[in-house]
């Protein structure tokens, strides 16, 4: 019985009969490769993650995900939820296993209001929802910016209570404006932008605006 052991691959037997005077050929033995799985899982789910091995070839994809036919070794996971600080986990894979990674990201809620409401709300360039709304956020000091329509947007740095009792109310500089027409077939531009047929409201950043009424 010959034994073929390389490093990174499965070991491998093979049955040989020696026969005095003769030279066997065995041919080409194939060896499988030794491989394992990642079971890569976050709460919440939906974050994006990569797989980063000693060989430089980095695998990536979004929680949960199963990652089959991982070549054996160290490896380093890495979960970039957008807005926290990045997570890392030294990992080794061993012939055979199934390997889970897991982490959870301990937040804290936070109430987000604004006025006007509808207002979208960004942590780091991703979009959390629109206010009023309730959001899970990352402990210590984040930045926050509200934006709606065309008015400017409203930033704040904010520490939340780890109690859960924070209010983050953002306030916009903006004026309302009303239009009306005795002419039902008129179209409302303003500054460029046609707005429709009237009557119109809506909200404006602050300052001079010309109203036209096309007829």
């Amino acid at each position: 019985t010959l034994d073929l052991q390389f490093p990174g691959y499965a070991k491998k037997s093979v049955e040989v009969i020696v026969t005095e005077g003769a030279i066997n050929n065995l041919g080409l033995v194939s060896m499988a490769r030794e491989a394992g799985q990642f079971v890569v899982k976050t709460d919440p789910p939906g974050v994006p993650f990569e797989i980063n091995g000693t060989n430089q070839k980095t695998t990536s994809g979004i929680t949960p995900l199963t990652v089959d036919n991982m070549p054996t070794g160290k490896y380093q996971v890495r979960f970039k939820r957008p807005g926290w600080p990045e997570i890392t986990k030294d990992v080794e894979l061993t012939q055979g296993a199934s390997v889970n990674v897991q982490h959870t990201f301990q937040g804290v809620n936070v109430s987000l209001k604004s006025d006007p409401t509808g207002a979208t709300i960004y942590l780091g360039g991703t979009a959390l929802g629109q206010t009023p709304l309730s959001a899970n956020l990352p402990p210590g000091q984040i930045e926050l910016t509200s934006k709606i329509g065309s008015l400017t947007p409203v930033t704040q740095r904010i520490v939340a209570d780890p109690s859960g009792n924070s209010v983050v109310e953002f306030k916009h500089i903006y004026g309302l404006l009303s239009v009306t027409c005795d002419q039902p077939d008129a179209d409302v531009v303003i500054g460029g932008v046609d707005l429709g047929k009237p009557p119109i409201e809506g909200i404006l950043q602050i300052g001079r605006a010309s109203c036209r009424e096309r007829v």
